[in-house]
């Protein structure tokens, strides 16, 4: 599958989970973002273990890598489009009243400034490493591999965001979500650490020096 036909198919997804809810909703815009943050984080925590499944040596004899690389990116793509959702439901939403700057300056909402700027720096981190797909030729394999390492803080801001700036974080399934998902995080970055990428080559023994004719 194409870049651009990952890019379309992530739109209609999310379009079709928007017109969904909008279907089924009262106040759309209140519950159109909410359920794209649920989705965001979902999907977020999704692409975080594919690549830590693909780069870590414990999964690589289990998962085939070039269908579980295209479903990272896959993910990823539909990542962006529902964070836009969620970002962008909120600046329709008459409760709040939410400006341009508290939607995307750190600090600058009144609404849980902390947990708020954590969603916001969250969504930037994701932003550059999924763009970072793109320039991965450009930058070379070493920089775009040290670029990915920030879906580690994007993650852990992601998972602090929705749990103390969600209005839902209180209720039992979102309590275990982020329970199982930070969880199961937490499992594959110690096993990428942990376990090497790559095998040490078996030590070889060494051979005995043939004696000169006689």
């Amino acid at each position: 599958m194409s870049r651009r036909n990952i890019i379309i198919a992530s739109i209609w997804v999310v379009a079709g989970i928007a017109m969904l809810i909008a279907g089924q909703s009262q106040t759309i815009p209140w519950d159109l973002s909410r359920a794209a943050g649920f989705v965001s984080y979902l999907l977020l925590a999704t692409s975080t273990a594919l690549g830590l499944a693909t780069s870590s040596l414990l999964f690589r004899r289990y998962v085939p890598q070039g269908e579980v690389i295209n479903l990272h990116i896959f993910t990823s793509y539909l990542l962006i489009v529902a964070t836009v959702v969620h970002v962008a439901a909120l600046k329709f939403d008459d409760y709040i009243n939410y400006s341009f700057s508290d939607l995307l300056m750190p600090l600058a909402s009144s609404y849980r400034p902390v947990a708020t700027a954590m969603g916001i720096v969250s969504a930037y981190l994701v932003i550059l490493v999924v763009g970072s797909f793109f320039a991965k030729r450009r930058i070379g394999t070493v920089r775009w591999r040290w670029l990915h390492y920030l879906s580690f803080p994007a993650f852990a801001m992601g998972l602090v965001h929705g749990v103390m700036a969600g209005s839902d974080s209180g209720n039992p399934y979102a309590i275990a979500m982020y329970l199982v998902t930070g969880a199961g995080i937490f499992y594959l970055v110690m096993a990428r650490v942990l376990i090497p990428r790559k095998e040490a080559p078996a030590a070889r023994r060494p051979v005995p020096a043939t004696p000169p004719a006689a």
